[in-house]
Formats: structure tokens, sequence, C-alpha cells
């Protein structure tokens, strides 16, 4: 579970808050992820890993640094600029603790140039794949990014959310796997070295997307091309937010009463059957031709499922 978001890197919150989150996560059995913010630099960053993971053995492995530092910024100077304080924060933290797992940047997309950059294998400044000079250890251990899907120019509609969102995420994902896969091999990153992804925040674009049938189904898929791809993690955004009111920012997956929607079952299910192992699956159509039918002379029904 994440402990991040745009207010948290300009304000994170307090050491004690953090705690209390980091217990109640562990509690539930699930693994914390904390926010280091971009703007309080590598000292403040590196006293929050050391209070954490050696003052008070409280451990926390997954960590990210920044979120959504360049929204929409494919250039090559947004990925100069996240490649320099992700080179001056994670060494530091590393430097604590060099067995912790740092995701960077949380960009809101994925963003072709911008990525292609940070990812290039090739040592230069911009490249965050490579070993912190002199150490053994990496910058970075895998690399994240944000998605909605329904918003402008796509608007989809909430029955595609099946479909074109659906299709939307699996094509960034693959994306995303060839990019680790030319960083591994130009860094010769391989087993527990091996350059990792994971996706910080996912949903529909607003209250109403978030809060259908549909949206719980494209969460499974979701988590099918994650699984399928190799992915590290998928995080939603969010569990309760905006009263949970079906509209505008409301992203959770819970309702105002706190009832469960149809996104909180479909990751129910999909953890469910979590065995360590992936069967990948195809469409298939099934010919429906009943006695009803043939009395009154309709055609055969075709219906597709997976």
């Amino acid at each position: 579970m994440r402990i991040g978001g745009i207010a948290y890197d300009e304000n994170l919150p307090s050491t004690s808050q953090l705690t209390t989150w980091v217990n109640r996560i562990k509690g539930l059995g699930a693994q914390p992820m904390i926010q280091v913010s971009r703007f309080d630099g590598p000292a403040a960053a590196a006293a929050l890993v050391k209070h954490f993971n050696v003052d008070t053995g409280n451990r926390v492995t997954f960590w990210n640094i920044g979120n959504e530092p360049h929204c929409g910024q494919n250039t090559v100077a947004a990925a100069q600029d996240v490649a320099r304080f992700i080179k001056s924060i994670a060494p530091a933290m590393k430097a604590v603790d060099p067995t912790i797992r740092i995701f960077a940047p949380d960009e809101c997309d994925l963003l072709d140039v911008y990525y292609g950059e940070l990812l290039s294998g090739n040592g230069s400044l911009n490249d965050i794949s490579g070993k912190v000079p002199g150490q053994s250890y990496w910058f970075v251990d895998g690399i994240s990014w944000h998605r909605y899907v329904g918003y402008p120019p796509a608007r989809l509609a909430i029955n595609q959310l099946t479909t074109g969102g659906a299709v939307d995420f699996l094509t960034r994902i693959e994306k995303t796997r060839q990019m680790i896969d030319r960083a591994n091999q130009a860094q010769s990153r391989s087993g527990a070295d091996a350059l990792e992804w994971g996706i910080g925040e996912f949903n529909g674009s607003d209250g109403a997307r978030a809060c259908s049938f549909e949206n719980g189904q494209m969460y499974a898929l979701v988590y099918g091309s994650v699984m399928k791809y190799g992915g590290t993690y998928a995080s939603t955004w969010s569990m309760f937010e905006n009263g949970g009111s079906c509209a505008g920012t409301d992203y959770s997956f819970l309702n105002a009463d706190l009832t469960p929607r149809s996104s909180f079952y479909h990751m129910q299910m999909v953890s469910e059957y979590f065995s360590g192992y992936y069967l990948d699956g195809k469409l298939q159509r099934t010919i429906s031709y009943s006695r009803t039918d043939q009395a009154a002379g309709r055609r055969p029904r075709e219906t597709t499922g997976s």
C-alpha cells in the first residue's frame, strides 16, 4: 500500500503519522511503500529510512521518490531534472540501507521520450538504471508510473472501460516491459538485481467511472496484464475520498456508507487466487441456439467471453 501523492510530496506527514500508517498497513498483512519528498532533499529522505530501518527496526522495504514531477511534459529536459533529484536522493537513502527497493519517478503517465531517457542504460546523466558510482547497489530498483483512463481526448464511456480502458493499460504495460528489458540488458542486470516496474496509481478518470461495475472488471484485467508482464505491484488510487459521492474526484473503492464497490470485489477475487503462477487467457466465442430460438426462426446468438 502506497503512502504518497502530490500533497505529501509538498508537505510530508510527520514521522509519527507515517509510523501509525505503516503499523496499520502491516497489521493488514500488507507491505507499506513510503514516498519521500523530492523537495526536502537527500538528508531528510535518508533520515526517514534511518528511523524505520535502523533506529526502530520497523522496517519498510519499498520506497518512492516524488510524485508526478513533470506531468505531461514528455521531454528530455523533464527527464534530466528527474534524473538529477533521483541521483541525489537515492544514494543517500541506500547509504543507510542498501537493501531497500526504490521505485521512481511515479509520473502521471508512461511518457516515451521521458522514460526512454531515464532507462537508456547508456550511463548518461539522464540514465537512472545504473549503479551508484563506487557502490555495489543501484540508484533505483524499479520504475513506476500512473494512469487514469477516460479523460479527454479519449473520453471513454463507462461501457468501454473493459475494452478501450483495459487496452490502454495493456499498451503501456507492454512498452514498460520493453524498456525494462532493454535497460536490464544494457546494464547487465539480472536475477535479484534486475530492474522491476510498478504502477503507482490507476483508476477510471472520475467518480462516475470509479463507481461502475465495469471499472471493477477493468481492475481485474489490469492486474492480469501486470502479472503477465512481470510487474511488481499496481496500486489503485484510492480507498476513500470526496465522501464516496460517485462524482468528481471520487476515486474510491468504497461507497459513502463504506460498503465495497465492484473495484474492491474484483481486487478481492484476484487476490484470493494468487498462486505464484500466471495462466494466460484468450477470447472464446460460444454459439447459443435454443429450441425457443429455433421455433421462433431466430438466428443462433454468438457471445464472447474469456
